[in-house]
Formats: structure tokens, sequence, C-alpha cells
């Protein structure tokens, strides 16, 4: 299947800067996630088949304003 082609191809990427890959996202967009260090990312982000090198970043969510939105403001968050 092309899910198992894409997961091939991010293992030889990964091979090629000499990191392994921590997870792969193959549904809503190719790419994978690694530990690398400045001189592996940098080797990414030179090779043309990778669109973007980007660090992890902790976010904190914010869901305030989300449950009215989606119609999920009514007792345990179900629709009100």
């Amino acid at each position: 299947a092309y899910t198992d082609h894409l997961v091939q191809t991010h293992r030889q990427i990964a091979d090629q800067v000499g990191t392994d890959v921590a997870a792969d996202f193959t549904i809503a967009l190719n790419g994978f996630a690694a530990k690398l260090t400045g001189e592996q990312a940098g080797a990414l982000a030179g090779d043309r088949r990778v669109a973007l090198v980007s660090p992890d970043e902790a976010l904190k969510l914010d869901t305030w304003e989300s449950p009215t939105f989606l119609g999920l403001a009514g007792p345990d968050g179900e629709s009100g």
C-alpha cells in the first residue's frame, strides 16, 4: 500500500542522516518525527525530498472557545 511506501521512504531518509524514526505521519501529511542533532537537521533541510524541518514545540491547549464553536457546550461536553 502507499502508506508502506511512505514509511519505507521515511526510514531511508532518516538512515541517510544517521537517525531513527520516532513516529510516522502518513494520513493527513507525509512526514516523520525524529530526534536530531543540529548537523542532522541541516542535512535533512538540504535534502530536496524534504519540504520542512521543524523543532518539536510544546504547546498549551486552550479550548475556552472550541466547545461552543463545535456545538459541544452542553453538560459533559455533549451537544447543547
